[in-house]
């Protein structure tokens, strides 16, 4: 009899499992942050191939519906721009709803606007990571559309952010103003410690600036970053 009700119990959870719907190559589990902090796990319609459309807003639609439904009608859907959220989480890796100013557009696409920014290092002070999109650059070499996506998946633009100052590219940022207040950091920095190059004293302003043109700033920061971070509790 207890191996009966066993049987019966493996097949009723078998046929559970069997019975959910499967998600589709454009269908994936997130869990939405909502603005008082709530979270919910929902699915996300969206192509992952191509951030430059899910950083401006995505399209979800709530489990239940998903799974009582045989075909997701646009009825199903709700749309979410990054003001409506606190942001979201695919897995591991999670979005934040934050202002960026995106220098590379036109007009009015120009102006601080709320972006899904995929967070690369978290903290006090913060590294983002926005993906453009993607354009053909003048005098570049002809590149096919997969080769263009490919190139602007592969080379997003590294941001910071820290509370009080404006979210910002790297390279555009002056260093003390983001870790300034961080002895060890910038005693380290002082010293070389993050690959960057040393000041040299007896150099004037534009020499300076020369000998550091071949540093690679976006990985100086960041590393300068998760050191920052190392030294405060959230």
């Amino acid at each position: 009899m207890k191996k009966l009700t066993l049987l019966l119990f493996t097949v009723i959870i078998f046929s559970v499992a069997s019975a959910q719907k499967e998600l589709g190559d454009n269908e994936h589990y997130i869990t939405l942050i909502h603005l008082d902090g709530t979270e919910k796990e929902v699915i996300l319609l969206q192509n992952l191939k191509y951030p430059w459309y899910y950083q401006k807003k995505i399209s979800i639609v709530d489990k239940e519906v998903f799974e009582s439904v045989e075909k997701i009608k646009n009825k199903n859907k709700n749309l979410y721009k990054p003001s409506d959220v606190k942001g979201f989480r695919i897995g591991t890796q999670l979005y934040e709803t934050q202002k960026y100013s995106d220098l590379s557009a036109l007009g009015m696409a120009s102006l601080p606007t709320d972006y899904f920014l995929e967070v690369a290092v978290y903290g006090k002070v913060k590294i983002y990571k926005f993906y453009q999109t993607p354009y053909v650059e003048s005098g570049s070499a002809p590149l096919s559309s997969d080769e263009l996506n490919q190139k602007f998946r592969d080379n997003p633009l590294i941001l910071i952010w820290k509370e009080g100052e404006k979210t910002k590219e790297v390279s555009l940022v002056k260093i003390e103003k983001y870790f300034g207040d961080n002895e060890r950091v910038m005693g380290k920095y002082a010293k070389g410690e993050y690959g960057n190059t040393v000041d040299d004293p007896d150099k004037k302003v534009l020499g300076k600036l020369l000998d550091k043109a071949g540093d690679d700033k976006e990985q100086i920061i960041i590393q300068m970053a998760i050191d920052y971070n190392q030294d405060y509790s959230f």
